[in-house]
């Protein structure tokens, strides 16, 4: 298989479309974990390569000691929300910005979103296992990286935290510098050993009617592009005990694995963060009545801008 599609690339000019890059329908032989690699187009992703490649170079940073479990990373979060992240830290929003077409929205932003994952080993073998997969974003250069709490949650202590760049740079995650809970935001860092990251930049609330777009890691698909408006503002109860939170939705797609991923306004700002969805059913009266029903749309709730904001603190 990897003979295969080496001579598949090896066959393709330089500046070929992405169309012209196909492996044979007979091409059947079982994947191979070394396919990732060979060097693909910069848009063509090959997603088991890609959970392979992370495999490989987290599972070394974890036996040299170097990554954290999601147990450890949450211990001293007990304090959700009352540490802050400095304004100053982050990525500032560039004032000469202009609007992008979409395709240059993607090849602008697309380097800032991240993969993050677990590795866990499952007792039964020697080999590190991709467990959880979702969505993360760089806020500054030197490491500072934004996801939901929830991505850090329920993990247990075998599992270790880290990240990947669309490159396939892959750095540990080492801290939690501020988190909520009920708001469903994490500033988390990774140790980057002094190379740069490409951050994203806070932008001000968007408007219902207003453009989004999103790049995430939906069902273990990397860095996909959707795109759809701001559909509505609205109050969300999390809990008695946590009470109200607002969440923005949005006509833009994703699903599980997309948590965390940031929504952008054309300039390629952050409005928002993915966060959850939920369907809306009907049943008709020839339904069994223990049946959810027919899905007729699915809501997509997310995190607004104003809710990583409350996060940062900007006197300092």
């Amino acid at each position: 298989m990897k003979s295969l599609i080496h001579r598949t690339l090896m066959g393709m000019a330089a500046g070929a479309s992405l169309a012209s890059f196909v492996v044979p329908a007979s091409a059947a032989e079982p994947v191979t974990e070394d396919i990732y690699t060979e060097e693909l187009p910069a848009q063509v992703f090959f997603d088991e390569g890609e959970n392979a490649k992370f495999t490989e170079r987290f599972g070394k940073l974890v036996d040299e000691g170097k990554a954290f479990t999601t147990t450890a990373l949450l211990k001293d979060v007990g304090k959700a929300g009352s540490e802050k992240v400095p304004a100053s830290q982050l990525a500032q929003v560039d004032a000469d910005s202009k609007d992008l077409a979409l395709p240059d929205l993607y090849d602008q932003s697309v380097d800032s979103v991240l993969m993050i994952a677990s590795l866990y080993n499952c007792g039964r073998c020697d080999n590190w296992h991709v467990g959880a997969i979702a969505t993360a974003w760089a806020a500054n250069e030197d490491g500072i990286v934004v996801t939901n709490y929830h991505v850090l949650e329920g993990k247990g202590e075998e599992h270790f935290l880290g990240v990947m760049t669309r490159s396939g740079k892959v750095y540990p995650v080492v801290e939690v510098l501020a988190g909520d809970k009920a708001a469903d935001v994490a500033f988390i860092k990774v140790d980057t050993s002094g190379e740069k990251l490409q951050p994203l930049a806070l932008g001000a609330s968007a408007r219902v009617g207003e453009d989004v777009t999103v790049i995430s890691n939906p069902q273990r698909r990397k860095w996909v592009m959707t795109h759809g408006i701001v559909s509505r503002y609205f109050l969300n109860k999390i809990s008695p005990q946590a009470g109200f939170v607002t969440r923005m939705s949005i006509t833009a797609e994703y699903a599980v694995g997309s948590s965390g991923g940031p929504l952008l306004n054309n300039k390629g700002e952050v409005i928002g963060m993915v966060c959850s969805t939920q369907p809306v059913f009907a049943r008709n009266d020839n339904q069994p009545k223990d049946t959810p029903g027919t899905v007729q749309m699915v809501y997509k709730d997310s995190v607004p801008v104003v809710a990583i904001r409350a996060l940062v603190d900007e006197t300092k």
